[in-house]
């Protein structure tokens, strides 16, 4: 296992990456860590995190940590150095604290930005998310934020949001607490992961033609994101609407999870209506 962390330009999963780390769990001296400099610009919240931040000083922008300048590379570099680390190791899984929400999708849509998925996925098996895992291990505490549960088990606290100390921090905090924590039980498969956000990502290009009727409050943005998330757009519901009947038809259709939109009346009555003004 390979604990990582990434620092990036804002809090959206497709934000660059401004920081990269890591280290072999079992090899806490094995580790990973470059700076990146990130061609969009970083955030206020972001900056404030991290410290980081891109200033243009003699006719070059360079990034800085806490106001000092620090060695930085192109993204699509420093995801090849990662890569050439990971070989050594490989196969192996990434483990991040936060990991499924937000560190694997970083880290997978850098790498397809610079056609380098492949390059990642024929060395990285699986991602583990620590936090789940951590909420089992240690079942009393206020808040599972890294920071807190590593002063709550050593006394002592780090830099947090600095990739390095993170890693280094969460490397720690997994050994302290073996055999209690069991990582393999919030584990997923890699190329599992990426197929599911290839899908999010088609979901959100259909949800996107609703906007139109959910700006006319004809649909809530909860059923057209049902709908985007059942495959279908609006032009679908458009063909539907001029069959007798096909918005109900269309929305009841039975699948694993009941019905592919909704039984709603209301609802069907509503999206029949407006589509129907559409083509008077």
């Amino acid at each position: 296992t390979v604990v990582f962390d990434i620092e990036t330009t804002g809090f959206s999963r497709d934000s660059q990456i401004t920081q990269l780390s890591a280290c072999v769990l079992s090899q806490e001296e094995n580790t990973f860590s470059v700076y990146v400099l990130p061609t969009d610009p970083i955030s206020e919240g972001a900056s404030k995190a991290t410290g980081l931040s891109v200033a243009t000083v003699g006719g070059k922008r360079v990034l800085s940590l806490n106001g000092k300048p620090v060695k930085a590379v192109p993204e699509a570099q420093g995801l090849l150095q990662f890569a050439d680390w990971l070989e050594s190791h490989a196969p192996v899984v990434l483990a991040a604290h936060n990991c499924h929400s937000f560190d694997m999708r970083v880290l997978l849509n850098a790498m397809e930005r610079h056609q380098l998925r492949s390059d990642l996925l024929s060395r990285v098996k699986g991602f583990c998310d620590s936090l789940p895992a951590l909420k089992e291990a240690l079942t009393d505490q206020s808040s599972y934020k890294l920071g807190y549960l590593f002063s709550s088990s050593f006394g002592k606290s780090f830099q947090e949001h600095n990739a390095e100390a993170d890693v280094s921090a969460l490397a720690k905090l997994i050994a302290h607490l073996r055999p209690k924590i069991n990582l393999h039980k919030h584990s997923v498969d890699a190329s599992s992961v990426w197929g599911c956000i290839l899908f999010e990502k088609e979901a959100s290009i259909r949800l996107a033609t609703f906007a139109h009727i959910v700006g006319a409050k004809a649909m809530s943005t909860q059923m057209a994101t049902k709908a985007s998330n059942s495959g279908l757009t609006i032009e679908h519901l458009r063909l539907a609407a001029t069959r007798p009947g096909g918005i109900s038809a269309l929305f009841q259709e039975p699948c694993s999870t009941g019905v592919r939109v909704t039984k709603s009346k209301r609802i069907i009555h509503s999206v029949s209506g407006y589509l129907e003004g559409l083509s008077d």
